[in-house]
C-alpha cells in the first residue's frame, strides 16, 4: 500500500530509495524513512526523466519508462566499481540490448542472477546453496531464476540495487562505442572487447 501511494512500481521498491544523506527526525517510522528516501529520488530525477522523454519524442525514438531506466542503472551500479567506467559499461549494455548483430539481446550480468537468488531463492534450485557471495556457473545457466540475464532477454524484472545519480545519468545517456563484452581486471577496471575473440583474449 505504501509503494502504491508513492507511485513505485514492483513488489519490493528496490531502486527507488535514493542513496544519499537524509536528515530525519528522531525515531522515525519505517514508512517515514521510505517516504523521505523515495521523495529524494523524485526530487533528483524527475526533471532528468522528463527531459529524456521529450528528447526521445523529438527524435522519434520509442518511449522508455523511468522503471526501465532505474533497472538498467541498478545493473550499471553493481557492475562498474569506478565512476569513470559507468558510462562505458552502460554503453555495453545498450549495445547488447539494441544492436541487431548481438543475439540474443541479453545483459549477461552476474549480479542480476545473484539478486534473484537473494530475493526469490525458492524459484530456482541452483539458488538453494547460494551464500550471498559466490556465483556458480550453474546459477548462470538456471532459467528458473527470473532475474538471470544470461537466460532471459532484455532487462531483469526490476532494479537489483539503489543506483546513485551518476548511474542514472549514464543509463539515460550511455557512452557510444563498439564494445559488447567486458571482463573484470585488477583495481575494479574492465577489459573491453568488440568481438567474442577479443573478449576471450581479455579473459
Amino acid at each position: 500500500a505504501l509503494l502504491a501511494a508513492l507511485g513505485v512500481p514492483g513488489p519490493t521498491g528496490e531502486g527507488y530509495p535514493f542513496p544519499a544523506t537524509s536528515q530525519l527526525l528522531p525515531a522515525p517510522t519505517p514508512a517515514a524513512v521510505v517516504r523521505r528516501l523515495v521523495g529524494q529520488f523524485r526530487k533528483r530525477t524527475s526533471a532528468k526523466f522528463d527531459a529524456d522523454r521529450r528528447a526521445r519524442e523529438a527524435a522519434g525514438l520509442p518511449a522508455r519508462t523511468a522503471h526501465e531506466v532505474v533497472t538498467l542503472a541498478s545493473v550499471v551500479e553493481r557492475e562498474a566499481r569506478l565512476p569513470e567506467e559507468q558510462p562505458i559499461i552502460a554503453g555495453v549494455f545498450h549495445n547488447r540490448l539494441v544492436d541487431p548483430t548481438f543475439r540474443p539481446h541479453r545483459l549477461q550480468s552476474d549480479p542480476t542472477a545473484s539478486y534473484g537468488c537473494l530475493i526469490l531463492p525458492e524459484l530456482a534450485a541452483t539458488c538453494r546453496d547460494f551464500d550471498g557471495k559466490r556465483i556458480t556457473p550453474a546459477m548462470l545457466r538456471d532459467a528458473d531464476n527470473p532475474y538471470n540475464t544470461y537466460r532471459h532477454d532484455g532487462l531483469p524484472p526490476g532494479p537489483i540495487a539503489n543506483p546513485g545519480l551518476s548511474a542514472l545519468k549514464v543509463a539515460l545517456s550511455p557512452a557510444q562505442h563498439c564494445y559488447f563484452y567486458y571482463v573484470a581486471k585488477s583495481g575494479g577496471r574492465h577489459g573491453l572487447g568488440a568481438t567474442l575473440g577479443e573478449h576471450n583474449q581479455n579473459i
